[in-house]
């Protein structure tokens, strides 16, 4: 399974509509959020996308203006061990 990780610093009044963009999204895996990161202001959200979705899943992220407000940091998963990540390739694609 191809993923890549997405890394970001989200200003306190975004984190919740991202994670309302991020959470259903049935091609994002391991959603993590840390509260108050502090160079910039902000709370830390981390995820995996499969990387067929990674594109949209940007462009949404983007539309929510969290380049612009915060930042957005993205990397190749070489390899990550999960029983239950193989259900996430074989289920249909959230818009």
């Amino acid at each position: 399974m191809d993923l890549i990780h997405f890394r970001m610093v989200v200003p306190p009044d975004l984190t919740q509509p991202v994670l309302d963009l991020l959470a259903p999204h049935d091609r994002v895996l391991n959603l993590v959020v840390v509260r108050a990161a502090h160079v910039p202001d902000g709370d830390a959200v981390e995820c995996d996308v499969l990387t067929g979705a990674a594109n949209g899943v940007l462009a949404d992220l983007r539309g929510l203006g969290v380049d612009r407000t915060g930042s957005i940091a993205v990397d190749d998963v070489d390899m990550m061990f999960c029983s239950w990540s193989s259900r996430a390739s074989s289920t249909p694609s959230a818009s």
